[in-house]
């Protein structure tokens, strides 16, 4: 596969931008076009460098209200506000014209973009600021990591009442990986190929959505992004039990500031069957908001429950010392016990319709 770094060039306000590229798009990839899994890291290195290229590019100019000489090819779409986040939720839009697709096709040479992909790309995109603290309505910095760079499949099904499971097609080794792209150092890259099944409401069939999913942090620690391409296999339809096989893609960026965390998710999708587009797209940014709420709601319940686990086992774990003490202390006394015994705590049908 052929990974061509997308060309960088000075914009109307001076400040560097990129091409469009072939990987961060709704059309997503072919699975027998991905790297065999046993490639070595080096081999990633081209791939990782041009996804990252046209990731960060294509969402570097989201906020700029503080800039009045400034413009953004991202479109402001109000704000929403939910009782269980600190911050509100600011909404932004941005179109892909299938001119600029055509481009991209003809500069990239692809054979395999079907004329249903040269609709134009309409990307919704949220961006929220939160403190930095591990308290009811927000976040600190290592629950952030923890549940999006390095559980993000597992933490979204927990949140995310829609999601009836998650599977790991394939994992590959980037092992000592560090790329320079903006700037920045990336280290700690991951690269998976997962596949989620959504339920849809009734009588809609369940949605399939397999996905190559990149991540990296800046050396410093301070940054993170996570980007998730759609991957076209037609065999995760009956490997799912009829479920109707969807595109997704995703640019998500988390990111330290002063005391604070930022928040960035922009995504094209296509849920495909019966539901048309433009319904879709009417529908996704109130979705991808709410998923702000979802996640802050749960996470302030998962963090009780982690203090909740961590005191059971430390109270189990010093029942069992106690117990274990007190035994010998008797077998101590007991001039013909040969050995001392601890004490042991005990363990606690689809719709026809798409």
């Amino acid at each position: 596969m052929e990974c061509k770094t997308p060309r960088l060039s000075a914009d109307t306000d001076g400040d560097l931008k990129a091409d469009h590229g072939r990987f961060v798009r709704r059309w997503g990839l072919d699975p027998s076009k991905l790297p065999s899994s046993s490639a070595p890291s080096s081999e990633l290195i081209p791939l990782l460098t041009t996804v990252w290229t046209e990731a960060i590019y294509f969402i570097s100019k989201v906020h700029l209200e503080e800039s009045s000489n400034k413009t953004s090819p991202w479109q402001s779409k109000g704000v929403k506000t939910f009782p269980h986040s600190n911050t509100p939720v600011k909404m932004y839009e941005r179109v892909i014209t299938t001119k600029e697709l055509a481009k991209v096709i003809h500069d990239h040479k692809l054979d395999d973009v079907k004329e249903s992909d040269m609709e134009p790309e309409t990307w919704s995109l949220r961006r929220s600021v939160h403190a930095n603290a591990a308290s009811a309505g927000t976040a600190d910095w290592n629950e952030w990591v923890r549940c999006f760079k390095k559980n993000h499949a597992e933490a979204e099904k927990e949140y995310t009442a829609t999601v009836l499971n998650t599977t790991l097609m394939k994992n590959w080794n980037c092992k000592g990986i560090k790329i320079q792209v903006a700037g920045r150092t990336w280290v700690d890259w991951t690269m998976k190929w997962e596949e989620s099944v959504h339920k849809l409401p009734f009588p809609l069939k369940k949605r399939v959505f397999p996905v190559l999913q990149l991540t990296a942090m800046t050396d410093d620690k301070r940054e993170f992004l996570v980007v998730q391409i759609a991957v076209k296999d037609k065999d995760a339809t009956p490997r799912n039990r009829g479920a109707v096989l969807g595109a997704y893609t995703s640019v998500e960026r988390f990111r330290q500031t002063e005391g604070e965390v930022e928040w960035i998710m922009g995504t094209v999708s296509d849920a495909a069957g019966i539901l048309p587009r433009w319904v879709q797209k009417r529908a996704v940014p109130a979705q991808i908001a709410k998923d702000v709420e979802m996640f802050l709601t749960w996470m302030t319940e998962e963090r009780k429950r982690i203090v909740g686990t961590d005191k059971d086992t430390s109270t189990a774990a010093n029942d069992s010392r106690t117990t274990s003490r007190t035994t010998s202390r008797v077998n101590s006394s007991q001039t013909t016990a040969t050995t001392t015994t601890s004490g042991v705590v005990p363990a606690p049908k689809p719709s026809a319709n798409e």
